[in-house]
């Protein structure tokens, strides 16, 4: 096949228009792609028409001709130019046309144009433009079409040469046989420097070669290869660039041809494009507010999950209308919100509203509303943001409360209860009365059995000052152990009925309660309310007649307190007689060798009796647990001795043993508790105490073990001594007991010896 006729079939098979006309506009070569589009054939038309009269444009083609502008070098920067042609079936199409002058033997005879169908590149921009869902359409597919073609090779060779496409022909040996100068453009390799190497060595990037040559044996194979796919290639310069690539066979050859089209800079525009889909997609969809989409009926037409799980949906909840959401009333604003932003064009932000979700729930969102446009920008719909702000609401609402209320009681507190004072000076509301309370013995109650159960006792003194009053009343919680009432328009009469009323329900508690007894303080005072006297003055009066109260009832009500603690402890077997009895019988016996004075002893009885009183702050969990403490439970249970001492001190009967108490379980080498006092820093009767108590307790059964002998007994108690007990006290112990313990045994058998001398001698 000769070079003229591979350039004649190589023009025949683009899918290109591709005529030739002289300088007359007469045509004198049209191939088939423009015989199908003019719906004239070739025959009809060469020598026969114009060029004008073939290819009908939108514009003036006869008097002011682009082609003629190339040819003439008049063109401004490059050789391409768009024209509109209508076509055979009446439709426009966008052509790309190339011009190029027709030079033979020296001189221009005439021109050489190509024109490639950009129908579907105006389409891809147009598409682009309105959406960014549809990045763009496919390709269309060019046909390799055979065409037999008619005119000189010189004239096909130019129309290959000066096309705007780049085209390849690969023979069927895999080698290069022909390129044109666009593809020595898109590559930078020159026709020299490829013709008659194998393609899948030139400039190809190595990760497509195998997928290339894949296509290329199997489209030799008669198989169903792919005839445009993308690939890359790595220019001259090291330069990658992404190709749309449209190749087939020539018809009755084993050759093939291929078009390439650099499509890196559509490929960036495409990953942008996705890119910012995807962050779209991603914000939307991770944000914690609900995301919104309705029609200008209100009808839903896109939403996130959030909004899902704002309305508690449990399936699809596309196409509901808001009214299924709200009530009547929040329907309303709804509509009047969507009806302002519709007439005005601007965002409506941050109203809120009310909606009911699946299950009945009611909660509090707050909402955005904008327009949404169609293209031309008519209003189809409306977008925005939904936030719940049921918790925010609830948390403005709760701190409110706070702001007059006090936490622990639900009573109104001090600054709520100073507001009404001054508001209740300036009205009409005299006769005014102000009643003061203290609870009495709240910080023994917190030293002893801790802050938690003193915050129990102050409940219920509060539910207690709930009972008498009226609405109107302010009853309200003015200090840690404070609580004061306001009784606008109430007589001293009337007070002394209420104050009657509070003692009777504190008297009422106590009796029906198993928890400690309650006692208050009262004090009151009434008067009108003047420039002279206010709410202020009346509440001074009041608490200082409390304070009269209190001073009087203090010690009473402190014993009061200290003997239900003491009740408390004995029900529980925890301050046993029988164990201080026992005690004080070592005691006794130890008097002399110890130089114990009767007061010494008596203080032992004393203290052997309340020496555990601390144990009223333990919990009975760790009192009665029946194996070994933990760590944590053990290091409770040592707190039992400072416990105690603040218990006896506060006790005018208990106070002067309260630091025996205290210093019980210190040990002789100083790791003893609460204060790791070693030695001769420990109180002696703490340090005798010690040693009459552990004696005591390993000589008496237990529910968990059987009593030690009198010797087992003294052999921990020598192992023992000089760590936890005073060696010398130690020592005397011992020898007073194990004197006592041997007179136990012989008088059994002198007793016996007497009683048989007796009957001999009768």
């Amino acid at each position: 096949m000769s070079y003229y006729e591979i350039t004649e079939n190589i023009l025949s098979s683009i899918d290109e228009i591709v005529y030739v006309r002289d300088l007359q506009k007469n045509i004198i070569f049209m191939n088939r792609k423009a015989e199908e589009i003019t719906g004239l054939s070739a025959v009809e038309s060469i020598n026969a028409r114009k060029c004008y009269d073939v290819f009908s444009s939108a514009g003036n083609c006869r008097d002011s001709c682009p082609v003629d502008s190339i040819i003439q070098n008049q063109c401004a920067s490059d050789n391409f130019f768009e024209v509109v042609l209508k076509s055979s079936q009446g439709s426009l199409k966008h052509y790309k046309t190339s011009a190029s002058p027709l030079v033979l033997e020296g001189r221009i005879c005439g021109s050489i144009v190509l024109m490639r169908d950009i129908d579907d590149l105006k389409e891809y921009e147009k598409t682009y433009v309105e959406t960014i869902k549809e990045l763009k359409e496919e390709i269309s597919k060019r046909k390799l079409l055979e065409i037999t073609l008619s005119e000189s090779e010189e004239y096909y060779r130019t129309m290959f040469e000066y096309t705007g496409t780049a085209i390849i022909v690969i023979e069927e040996d895999k080698t290069v046989s022909m390129v044109n100068r666009e593809m020595e453009r898109l590559s930078g390799y020159s026709p020299r420097e490829v013709i008659g190497k194998p393609w899948d060595q030139l400039f190809i990037h190595p990760e497509d070669v195998k997928k290339m040559q894949k296509y290329h044996d199997e489209r030799r194979q008669g198989k169903n290869a792919p005839t445009q796919y993308e690939f890359r290639i790595i220019d001259k310069l090291g330069v990658v660039k992404k190709i749309l690539y449209t190749i087939n066979l020539v018809p009755e050859t084993n050759k093939s041809i291929g078009s390439l089209l650099d499509i890196s800079e559509l490929k960036k525009m495409e990953m942008h494009l996705r890119e910012s889909e995807e962050k779209y997609r991603l914000l939307i969809e991770n944000i914690e507010d609900g995301y919104y989409e309705v029609d200008l009926e209100g009808n839903l037409l896109f939403c996130n999950e959030a909004l899902v799980k704002i309305y508690g949906g449990r399936g699809k909840i596309i196409g509901i209308n808001y009214k299924h959401y709200t009530d009547r009333e929040n329907a309303k604003l709804i509509y009047k919100a969507y009806n302002k932003v519709f007439n005005s064009g601007k965002a409506e932000k941050g109203f809120s509203l009310n909606i009911t979700r699946e299950d009945g729930t009611i909660r509090i969102v707050e909402v955005s509303i904008s327009l949404i446009r169609d293209g031309s920008g008519v209003p189809k719909g409306f977008r925005g943001i939904v936030r719940d702000i049921t918790e925010r609401r609830q948390a403005e609402d709760r701190l409110k409360y706070l702001s007059m209320h006090d936490v622990m009681t639900g009573l109104y507190n001090r600054t709520y209860f100073e507001e009404e004072m001054s508001r209740i000076s300036r009205g009409r509301f005299s006769p005014v009365t102000m009643i003061c309370c203290d609870v009495d013995g709240l910080k023994l109650v917190n030293d002893t059995f801790g802050h938690k159960k003193g915050d129990e006792l102050l409940e219920s003194v509060a539910e207690i000052l709930k009972g008498p009053f009226r609405a109107s009343d302010v009853v309200a919680r003015t200090g840690g152990d404070e609580f004061s009432i306001i009784l606008p328009q109430t007589d001293e009469k009337a007070a002394r009925r209420i104050c009657d009323r509070i003692k009777q329900s504190l008297k009422k508690y106590n009796r029906e309660s198993s928890s400690l007894p309650i006692s208050l303080s009262i004090g009151m005072a009434t008067g009108n309310i003047t420039k002279k006297t206010s709410c202020n003055y009346l509440y001074k009066q009041a608490d200082n007649d409390m304070y009269r109260h209190k001073m009087k009832s203090r010690v009473a009500s402190q014993n009061t307190l200290v003997n239900s603690i003491i009740e408390t402890l004995s029900g529980k077997d925890l301050l046993s007689r029988g164990h201080a009895e026992r005690i004080y019988n070592i005691a006794c016996r130890l008097a002399q060798a110890a130089n114990l004075s009767p007061r010494d002893l008596e203080d032992i009885r004393l203290l052997s009796r309340y020496h555990d009183i601390g144990k009223a702050g333990i919990s009975d969990r760790i009192l009665f647990k029946p194996g070994p403490l933990n760590k944590k439970e053990w290091a409770e249970m040592k707190l039992h001795s400072e416990i105690g001492f603040r218990l006896a001190r506060s006790t005018p009967d208990l106070s002067y043993i309260a630091e025996w108490i205290l210093s019980h379980h210190e040990w002789w080498n100083g790791r003893g508790y609460p204060r790791g006092l070693r030695g001769y820093q420990i109180p002696l009767l703490s340090r005798l105490f010690f040693i009459m108590e552990a004696y005591d307790a390993m000589t008496t059964d237990k529910p968990y073990r059987k009593a030690m002998s009198h010797g087992e007994a003294v052999r921990e108690l020598e192992r023992c001594s000089g760590i936890q007990f005073d060696p010398e006290l130690t020592r005397l112990f011992i020898e007073t007991m194990s004197k006592l313990v041997k007179v136990k045994k012989e008088s059994p058998a002198a007793e016996n010896k007497n009683r048989k001398s007796q009957k001999l001698k009768g």
